[in-house]
């Protein structure tokens, strides 16, 4: 499947990041509105990464147990959009399409998108150290004396 896109959401599952797409064109395949794309965490596993709220031009396969709809690797073809990069595509694939309202879509549930804990828990932690030492300087003052 090729399709221009728009990652909108990313999260992880185990090894695998899931980005969230809103599909704005399709080359190739039958691709919904919006679609997940899994790719491997780490680098030396040919992982991707894709900044939110750019297009990129995907080149997916349909995934193989992955939590996400499609799979995508860096080590593959994968694009930003570019005009070279788009008439390139519609020569061999022909002009770009919408997505197909029809197709099976997939996206990230509101409760699996959990990037927000880590940092929330850290500055938490960093917030009662904090409290904590103050109130054991306070406490230490007022023994003193």
């Amino acid at each position: 499947m090729v399709f221009l896109g728009e990652a909108t959401r990313k999260t992880a599952h185990d090894h695998t990041g899931v980005y969230q797409f809103r599909v704005k064109e399709v080359y190739k395949g039958n691709v919904g509105d919006t679609t997940t794309v899994g790719t491997p965490r780490q680098d030396t596993a040919c992982g991707a990464s894709y900044t939110l709220f750019d297009d990129r031009l995907m080149f997916v396969r349909t995934s193989d147990g992955d939590p996400a709809q499609f799979s995508a690797t860096s080590c593959g073809p994968s694009s930003a959009r570019r005009a070279n990069i788009t008439a390139v595509m519609e020569r061999l694939y022909g002009p770009p399409r919408p997505p197909d309202s029809s197709a099976p879509s997939a996206s990230i549930a509101s409760d699996d998108d959990t990037a927000w804990a880590l940092p929330v828990a850290g500055g938490a932690a960093v917030v009662v150290l904090l409290a904590a030492g103050i109130a054991f300087v306070f406490w230490r003052q007022r023994r003193a004396t």
